[in-house]
C-alpha cells in the first residue's frame, strides 16, 4: 500500500528487471556476433577470471541484483578478447581455454606513428627527441619501464611550450615525473644524466 509506494518512490517494483542495468558481458551475450573486450584481467581480483571461466563454459551467468539468467548458445557467443599485462600470473585452467597472442612493444618507427595520430603536425624535430629519449629510458633497465600513455602524457606536457623552450625541455629531461613514476628510476636516470 502506502508504505510501499513510499519506499519506492512510487514506481513499479513489481519487476526489478526494469531497474537493472546490463553491463557489457550481458549486452555481449544477448547480441549475435559481439565482440566483448575484457581489458586489462590481470588487474582483477583472484578470483575473477575463474568466475569468468565458469560463465564462458557454461555460457550463462547470473545477474545478482535481479537473479536472471543471461544465457547465449554456443553459436551465438561473442568473441571474447582478453588482455594482460602479466602484473599477475593467471591460473593454469584460465589460460589452458585462451589463445595466447604476444603483442610485443612498438618499435621506434611504430611510436612515431602512434604520436602523429595523437599529435598530428608535431615539429618532427620535437617528435624525434621525445621518442629517442624514451626508448633511452626504456633500455636502462627501469624498474617500471615508462608505457606509451607516459610518452603521449609527457608530449601533451611539452606540447604546452613553444616548439623552442619545449626542445629545451626535453634536453634537461624536464618533466620527468610524467614519464617515470619510481624514485629508484628517477635517481638511476638522473645519474645516468650526470655522467
Amino acid at each position: 500500500g502506502l508504505q510501499k509506494k513510499l519506499s519506492t518512490s512510487g514506481r513499479n517494483t513489481e519487476n526489478l528487471q526494469d531497474y537493472v542495468l546490463k553491463g557489457p558481458a550481458a549486452k555481449a551475450f544477448q547480441t549475435p556476433n559481439a565482440v566483448l573486450l575484457i581489458d586489462e584481467i590481470d588487474k582483477a581480483p583472484r578470483e575473477f577470471p575463474n568466475d569468468l571461466l565458469y560463465a564462458l563454459s557454461h555460457r550463462k551467468f547470473v545477474m545478482p541484483e535481479s537473479g536472471e539468467v543471461i544465457e547465449v548458445s554456443e553459436e551465438n557467443m561473442p568473441a571474447i578478447i582478453i588482455t594482460s599485462n602479466r602484473e599477475q600470473e593467471l591460473p593454469t585452467a584460465f589460460k589452458g581455454r585462451c589463445v595466447y597472442h604476444y603483442i610485443a612493444f612498438p618499435e621506434p618507427e611504430i611510436m612515431h606513428d602512434i604520436v602523429e595520430k595523437h599529435f598530428p603536425n608535431m615539429n618532427q624535430d620535437l617528435q624525434d627527441r621525445c621518442i629517442s629519449l624514451f626508448y633511452q629510458m626504456r633500455s636502462i633497465g627501469l624498474e617500471r619501464a615508462p608505457a606509451t600513455r607516459e610518452l603521449l602524457s609527457w608530449i601533451k606536457y611539452l606540447k604546452s611550450f613553444e616548439t623552442a623552450e619545449a626542445l629545451t625541455r626535453v634536453k634537461r629531461v624536464e618533466g620527468m615525473g610524467v614519464l617515470i613514476k619510481n624514485q629508484n628510476d628517477m635517481e638511476k636516470i638522473k645519474s645516468r644524466l650526470r655522467n
